[in-house]
């Protein structure tokens, strides 16, 4: 009987020891190799090796725990059943390192992404909660499958509500996965100028997880979801840049000097280019004559602004100087009189 109890005695005074030596070895140089580690890598919070580093402190720690407990189990005189109890416990330990490293992991990943796409900041709280949640479950059925648990009725549960729940959110779910296209792809972004199918025309403010807002002129916001944005065709007033052709349509009488419109037209233009908010004053403006009319010659000129809603300060400014300047340079706009609608009138009524 004392040699019984004088082995157990030894036992545990052996396996307190072992454990001891590990923990008193392993944290201390765990954290030595960390702090010489941190010294040698980037500053730069979201760089990978600053990522890895986050990721792996805290499961470092638990697997030093994890193996402290499996030499526990393994030298202490225990009973069979504590030692099932004590290998469960290491199991549940290292899956649970596993997952803290892997979420660590993939939200540091993320919150890179996010550092040089600043949209994906509208998606951050719902990323990170579906990053957790997913490992989370794995981890969960790699402990209950080492356990001896059956997980095939979970997974059977799991598919069923996930397609139960995929029903219900269909057209949520569309909208955040059309909204992640557009953050993404970046057919548009905050701030740049665009329109939709229907004419809808503003300035795009903020694409969330579900919906894309738009301020429109009026100053009123449109809220679109994401999956009619993604479906739509668009124009994109600031790609490829900002800058756009800004056209004027007009007309002059048969009897003009084509010569003497071209060029006081151009000086005007140039004028407005140079003098009105909005206008690009190195660019050089310039007509083109389009048809003959049956009252007049037409054509367009073009200028140029600097944005989409320069254009309406710039034409409405062009048309009042270009109207002053053809009354005193004796330049007459095409309109036609009483007498040329009348026979045009009978013209139409012969044919």
């Amino acid at each position: 009987m004392m040699n019984l109890l004088f082995m157990s005695l030894t036992d545990w005074v052996t396996g307190s020891v072992i454990v001891a030596v590990w923990c008193l070895v392993l944290f201390p140089l765990r954290r030595i190799i960390f702090k010489l580690i941190d010294k040698r890598l980037p500053k730069n919070a979201h760089a990978w090796s600053q990522i890895l580093l986050r990721a792996l402190r805290l499961p470092i720690k638990i697997l030093i725990l994890a193996g402290a407990l499996s030499l526990a189990t393994h030298f202490f005189p225990l009973s069979e059943q504590a030692q099932k109890v004590g290998n469960a416990l290491v199991t549940i330990l290292i899956v649970f390192s596993g997952v803290i490293f892997l979420s660590r992991f993939f939200v540091g990943l993320f919150e890179r992404s996010e550092e040089r796409h600043l949209e994906l900041r509208n998606y951050s709280g719902m990323s990170r909660g579906i990053i957790y949640a997913i490992i989370t479950l794995l981890g969960l059925m790699i402990v209950l499958d080492n356990l001896g648990v059956s997980i095939t009725p979970l997974i059977a549960s799991l598919g069923v509500g996930s397609l139960a729940i995929a029903l219900a959110l269909k057209d949520t779910l569309e909208n955040f996965f059309a909204g992640f296209y557009l953050l993404i792809d970046k057919p548009i972004a905050a701030g740049e100028f665009i329109q939709l199918e229907g004419n809808l025309r503003g300035y795009v403010e903020k694409v969330t997880w579900r919906s894309t807002r738009i301020r429109l002129l009026e100053n009123n916001i449109l809220v679109v979801p994401n999956t009619k944005v993604a479906s739509s065709v668009i124009i994109n007033y600031h790609h490829p840049e900002k800058e756009m052709a800004v056209l004027v349509d007009a007309q002059v009488d048969y009897k003009s000097d084509l010569e003497q419109v071209e060029r006081v037209t151009v000086e005007v233009a140039k004028e407005i280019m140079k003098t009105i908010e909005g206008g690009v004053p190195s660019f050089e403006p310039f007509i083109r004559y389009k048809k003959f009319d049956q009252f007049s010659i037409h054509f367009t000129v073009i200028l140029r602004g600097q944005e989409f809603v320069a254009q309406y300060l710039i034409k409405h400014e062009f048309i009042k100087k270009l109207h002053e300047r053809y009354e005193h340079e004796g330049i007459a706009f095409a309109y036609p009189t009483r007498i040329e609608l009348v026979e045009k009138l009978k013209n139409e009524i012969k044919d």
